[in-house]
């Protein structure tokens, strides 16, 4: 289940950090802005208000420090939490994105985990990761809804794929009853269900499943 967490601003000069940062935000719904130094992300925040900041603290031009503390004391964006993303393990550097105003750290190499850990902690988020089809992470995606009905539920689930069609069409269709079988599980009554399906073979009965 997922729904709308705003938009988030990750500031890295490193591409393949940003991307992959941003790959977990978009994944729990948020809409991203890209910035690759603290000046650039100063610029945008000018035209473009956000909810959450990822920001490395060592970067060209403007390092995280000093953005964040412009950001603190700035009435209008000192309400946006920050998270720091950092390659020192010394206690230094944590207290010193403290000091500046950043209420997480996550270290680098980046591990998704970890990203995780930050939002959970300090923005109430809660992930599971697994794979459907596995008992134990359906019932744990249970037991964190507790019988609460959800107003949405996405899936973006797909295969490996194979290239064969004959294959690929089976696996994908399975994962998306997967999810029409959770839906049905959680969904309030009117709640809606988005999921990628795929046109072949199982997608007519499928939509005449989802429809009844």
């Amino acid at each position: 289940p997922r729904e709308s967490r705003g938009r988030s601003m990750v500031v890295e000069d490193e591409r393949e950090i940003a991307q992959m940062v941003a790959g977990v935000l978009r994944r729990d719904g948020h809409e991203i802005l890209l910035a690759s130094s603290g000046r650039e992300a100063l610029a945008r925040l000018e035209i473009a208000p956000v909810d959450l900041i990822l920001s490395d603290l060592r970067m060209p031009d403007l390092d995280g420090f000093s953005a964040t503390r412009q950001l603190a004391a700035d009435v209008s964006t000192a309400h946006i939490p920050v998270i720091a993303v950092t390659a020192s393990a010394l206690g230094d550097t944590r207290a010193q994105a403290k000091d500046a105003g950043c209420i997480a750290y996550v270290p680098k190499p980046v591990q998704v985990e970890a990203v995780f850990a930050a939002l959970s902690a300090h923005l109430g988020v809660e992930f599971v990761q697994g794979d459907l089809r596995e008992h134990e992470v359906l019932e744990k995606l249970l037991a964190i809804l507790e019988s609460r009905p959800v107003d949405l539920v996405m899936s973006d689930m797909a295969t490996n794929i194979s290239g064969m069609d004959a294959v690929d069409q089976p696996r994908a269709m399975y994962l998306a009853e997967l999810a029409l079988e959770f839906a049905r599980r959680v969904l309030r009554p009117g709640g809606d269900l988005l999921v990628k399906v795929f046109q072949g073979q199982g997608f007519e009965a499928y939509l005449h499943d989802l429809r009844a």
